[in-house]
């Protein structure tokens, strides 16, 4: 995957060095990307409604955040210095919850849990706006999968079980002037699915054309009437 930033603009923030910005207007996260034709991500892209995952895919489920500074750049500012509202991310708490907006038990693994991730927003350059940049945040890791695959019934599960899973996400970085920041809670919804779900079974004779960016989650992936999903 790629993934690219394009410099955007809104109001004027100055950080006092040692704070911690619980300010949700001056970094937010606005959606979850959906990779273009080529597998690139952008934030130009347009925005999934709501995530789909096959827990027996295996690779886990991934959320690509559309980041939002609103950070004023202060580089250009008299005297002449680094611009200290650029946002390093560094990592991201979740909560995996049910329906009922629960949390929910996994045994050993715990929940909720932080993951580390790693992405740069640039600072806003004008007052209409704002910078932005799309990330990537491992929200169910496989271990956290099996545990939702049996769940669901395990090896006995019936081919159209499913589930509904809310993932609540905070996001954590430093500004360049070595301020925290975080996030406001993003809560994203995920449907569970087993079997074939997510997988577009094609003639025998017939190669796959379409590119397959996220195996087992959010969009349908063309694959052979020989392989396993589809026999």
């Amino acid at each position: 995957m790629h993934s690219s930033a394009t410099l955007s603009s809104i109001t004027a923030l100055v950080l006092l060095a040692g704070c911690v910005d619980h300010d949700a207007s001056s970094f937010f996260v606005s959606g979850h990307v959906k990779p273009d034709d080529e597998c690139f991500l952008e934030p130009g892209n347009p925005l999934v409604s709501r995530g789909v995952f096959n827990v027996e895919a295996a690779f886990g489920y991934f959320v690509f955040p559309l980041y939002n500074n609103q950070l004023r750049n202060r580089g250009s500012d008299a005297p002449l210095r680094a611009d200290p509202n650029g946002i390093l991310i560094t990592s991201a708490e979740v909560e995996l919850r049910d329906a009922a907006g629960l949390p929910i038990a996994f045994g050993a693994p715990p929940n909720p849990f932080t993951v580390p991730t790693s992405n740069y927003v640039p600072s806003t350059e004008n007052a209409n706006t704002p910078a932005q940049a799309v990330g990537n945040i491992l929200v169910i890791p496989p271990a956290y999968a099996d545990v939702l695959f049996q769940q669901l019934g395990g090896d006995e599960a019936s081919p159209d079980a499913a589930s509904v899973v809310i993932a609540s996400i905070r996001v954590f970085g430093e500004t360049t002037g070595g301020v925290d920041v975080e996030s406001d809670e993003w809560l994203w919804p995920i449907d569970i699915c087993l079997g074939s779900c997510l997988f577009l079974c094609v003639p025998a004779d017939a190669a796959p054309t379409e590119p397959c960016c996220t195996v087992g989650q959010d969009f349908g992936c063309p694959v052979l009437d020989t392989s396993a999903v589809c026999m």
